[in-house]
Formats: C-alpha cells, structure tokens, sequence
C-alpha cells in the first residue's frame, strides 16, 4: 500500500479539525483556542481539559479519546510529565499529526510515536 504524500501535507497544512489538548479555560489567556478562532480557523476545535466543561463557547473534553470525530492534527500544550499519555491517547484515537509543546522534550513521548509509526 503506498502513501500520498501530497495529502499527508494537506491533512497537515489544512487540517479538518484540530484538538487543543490542554487547552487554557482562562479566558483572559490568549491560548491556543482563541488564537484558532481569531485567526479564522473553519475547521472543527476541540478543546481538551481535565477541569472545563466549555472554553470559548467550545465543549470540552477531558480527554482526545472522548471527542466523538476523528482530529486531524494534536496540539499538545500539557507540561512534560503529562505528555507520553497525551501521546498515547493521540494513538489510539487515531490522531494523524501531533504538535508537541512542552517544557522538556520526553524520549517516552517519542518512543510513542515511533511505536505507532506516527509522523
């Protein structure tokens, strides 16, 4: 089976929906959330936090596995220690592009990835 490289790039550059995984319920907070709206962003935003039921008008969940559709793109915006499970739940819900923000980069998180081919 071989891979279309050219829509890898467009589920990347132009994802259809975007899960925001840590996401900031302070709303004084420019956070990844409101930076996807006030940029315009069309496709579907899925906030996830542990303590939000709701972030800028948006349902919350407390976890990417919860969310009901697929997500194209994962930012990950937790602290260090919380980001091999971010990762792990990103592989099994199916998550085809992570962006990994966190203090400290962590081998587990890599590994992760790596296990799950993920790219």
């Amino acid at each position: 089976m071989s891979v279309d490289n050219n829509h890898q790039l467009d589920i990347l550059f132009d994802p259809e929906s975007i899960a925001v995984v840590g996401a900031s319920s302070n709303t004084s907070e420019t956070g990844w959330v409101k930076r996807l709206i006030d940029f315009g962003y069309q496709g579907k935003i899925y906030p996830i936090s542990l303590k939000a039921k709701e972030i800028h008008g948006l349902k919350a969940y407390p976890s990417i596995i919860d969310v009901p559709d697929a997500v194209d793109y994962a930012i990950l915006n937790v602290p260090a220690r919380f980001a091999p499970q971010a990762m792990q739940d990103c592989v099994i819900s199916g998550v085809k592009f992570v962006h990994c923000y966190t203090a400290v980069l962590v081998k587990p998180v890599l590994m992760k990835a790596n296990v799950s081919k993920m790219k």
